[in-house]
């Protein structure tokens, strides 16, 4: 892959002149200019069909080199109208373009890689650019998308893709080859175009060792032989840093700032080393390092936005909000371009969007909180997690309609997502390794997690809209789609607790705790449902069967205790109270303490004391004095109730 723009060169003002007069251009004008596709090419017989196909019969000439290729690329390429050429692979991209140029006989080349993928009307465009300039002193970057294993590690870059077919012009670099410098030395102007570009070769994550191998080797030879060579350098240390190289990325950034050091008056290249050096240390977590870097771009280039954005990222992480946000509204302000050090765009929008959802979020401002979600999943409409976020903040606005509708979306989105995984890459859906993301980024298990937290979401908002039928249409499709999802059962429990269907209620606890094995803290879940309803004697009954299941709860047994009194059960209270003092009596604590209730019964006495002989292992959680004090609260409560009905 070549050099991308310096950012000087990526904003020059003639731009809006050139699309206006691309749009005025019509046939006829001029002799008509002739155009060459020239590629390089080595064992890309699956590749040659899809970047040559839609583009047969476009171009004058297709000239294809093919540097050693074992598995037809030639024939292929051969039976889609290229003209194939051979040339001896000698580890040096810049040798094999230059003879690619050599064949070519228009006046334009136009390069593209095997693993570029260009649509047809985009020539139109190209004509369109090459008709403008006869005089052939123009050349034009296009825009590369480049695609990555995950939409995070998309790159959006600007490379020079047409120029004018003149003697002399040739690439120099032995890999990231360039022409530019050879094209400014012929006088020829170079310009931003519209044209577009998609790169595939980074898609596949295990054929990129290979390739970083290929590319180190090359680097690092170039580099010996001319150490001062800061374009190289600065792959070199992006090259190690993707490699997951940690040491040597530090030493060679360490390098690369020496040598920029010696160049100072050149403002782009210090800008890109202090950019790439803030990032290095960022992703290696050495965010002082990180933040002191990206403030130095930013006394120096206040109005880089990308560098306010970088720096935005280390102030979230150090949990700054309100400095994070003041840097987050100047990269807004300035506007985030395609900067010398690539970095995904979409990511990058993504995560200013994000940041400010959260710092909206934190302030509590509900409604600015759902708008940036919103805007997020503009640009990622399969990251799964922020529906559920974006809803949650409506709802807590009290829009449940906006709430609804951001569930159902999210909904809707995970559905359509896994029916295109599904057919195209099924082995994605398995594939996942995060607990937030996109579809085909989550665990399974996390996915699921997901679907069944925006089913559970959106029957919530239509309970707050009082349409309990849609309510339990939207859980009877849940439950179908992910029969074993406990969410789910808690959220029947819940919403037949607010019908009144106790009975119902029972029943689905019972699921719940057979696909728990009557784990506590679902079982808490769902006794707390009980107890939120006013459903006090079933609660009671549960709250029985997890202390007798986890006798060291005694929380669980004091609100068992608590909800039979409420409960006006006292048959049950003193059954409860007997289930104690035979606990106790094994502890050797209790000793023929009575069997009714009164407000002088020992027992209430005995869990006031709890911070005297509650031990470290009875505590759930880390917190004991919370704990003995929750434990003398619910004791406190039960007597209280019992003084009043004595």
């Amino acid at each position: 892959m070549t050099e991308s723009a310096t950012f000087e060169q990526r904003n020059p003002s003639p731009t809006d002149a050139v699309d206006e007069a691309v749009e005025s251009v019509t046939a006829g004008q001029s002799r008509r200019a002739t155009l060459s596709l020239i590629m390089i090419v080595r064992d890309e017989a699956e590749n040659i069909p899809s970047v040559l196909g839609p583009l047969q019969g476009k171009f004058d000439e297709m000239i294809v080199v093919d540097t050693g290729s074992l598995d037809g690329t030639p024939e292929i390429a051969r039976a889609h109208g290229a003209t194939v050429h051979f040339f001896e692979w000698i580890n040096d991209f810049a040798a094999a373009r230059n003879e690619s140029i050599r064949h070519a006989t228009s006046d334009w080349l136009f390069w593209l890689d095997a693993d570029d993928r260009m649509p047809p009307e985009e020539l139109d465009r190209v004509r369109s650019l090459i008709a403008l300039h006869p005089e052939r002193d123009m050349a034009y970057y296009c825009h590369l998308r480049s695609l990555g294993a995950s939409w995070t590690a998309e790159q959006n870059l600007l490379q020079v893709r047409l120029f004018p077919n003149l003697p002399g012009v040739q690439f120099v670099g032995e890999v990231h080859e360039r022409i530019t410098e050879s094209l400014r030395g012929k006088g020829v102007a170079i310009h931003p175009s519209a044209v577009e570009i998609i790169h595939t070769g980074y898609v596949d994550p295990e054929a990129l060792p290979e390739k970083y191998a290929r590319n180190f080797e090359i680097m690092s030879r170039m580099l010996e032989e001319n150490p001062r060579e800061l374009q190289t350098r600065y792959q070199l240390v992006m090259q190690l840093a993707a490699m997951g190289e940690v040491e040597q990325t530090l030493e060679q950034i360490d390098i690369l700032g020496e040598y920029v050091a010696e160049v100072t008056s050149e403002v782009d290249r210090t800008y890109r080393y202090l950019l790439l050096r803030g990032i290095v240390h960022r992703n290696f977590g050495n965010m002082q390092t990180a933040r002191e870097a990206y403030e130095e771009v930013i006394r120096t280039f206040p109005k880089m936005g990308v560098s306010h954005y970088l720096l935005a990222t280390v102030l979230y992480e150090e949990e700054k909000w309100d400095e994070m946000r003041e840097h987050l509204l100047k990269a807004e302000y300035y506007g985030i371009a395609v900067d010398a050090v690539p970095i995904p765009l979409a990511r990058v929008l993504f995560d200013m969007s994000s940041m400010m959802a959260m710092y909206y979020q934190r302030t509590k401002q509900w409604m600015l909180a759902a708008q940036e979600f919103r805007k997020a999943l503009a640009l990622q409409e399969e990251y799964l997690t922020f529906y559920l976020e974006m809803g949650s903040a409506y709802a807590k606005a009290g829009a449940h309609d906006r709430a609804l509708t951001a569930f159902r979306t999210g909904i809707r989105a995970h559905d359509v997502a896994v029916e295109r995984i599904s057919a195209t890459n099924p082995e994605r859906l398995e594939s996942g390794t995060e607990t937030a993301g996109t579809v085909a980024e989550l665990t399974p298990e996390a996915r699921e997690s997901c679907l069944a937290g925006l089913c559970c979401a959106a029957v919530g908002a239509l309970i707050e809209l009082q349409q309990s039928a849609a309510a339990q249409a939207v859980l009877d499709d849940g439950v179908r789609r992910l029969p074993g999802s406990t969410a789910l059962m808690g959220a029947y429990v819940d919403w037949m607790l607010r019908a009144r269907r106790v009975d119902g209620a029972m029943r689905w606890t019972e699921r719940l705790i057979e696909a728990t094995d009557g784990a506590p803290k679902p079982f808490e879940l769902v006794v707390n449902l009980f107890l939120q309803h006013g459903v006090v004697r079933e609660a009671a009954i549960l709250l029985r069967r997890l202390w007798k299941a986890n006798p060291s709860k005694w929380d669980a047994a004091l609100v068992c205790l608590l909800s039979a009194l409420q409960a006006g059960d006292t048959d049950m209270a003193d059954g409860v109270l007997d289930d104690i003092t035979q606990r106790l009596t094994a502890l050797g604590v209790a000793d023929d303490w009575p069997k009714t209730l009164t407000p002088t019964h020992p027992v209430f006495a005995h869990f006031a004391a709890a911070h005297e002989w509650v031990q470290p292992d009875e505590v759930p959680g880390d917190d004991r004095t919370a704990y003995v004090q929750k434990l003398a609260a619910i004791s406190s409560a039960a007597r209280q109730l019992v003084q009043e009905r004595a």
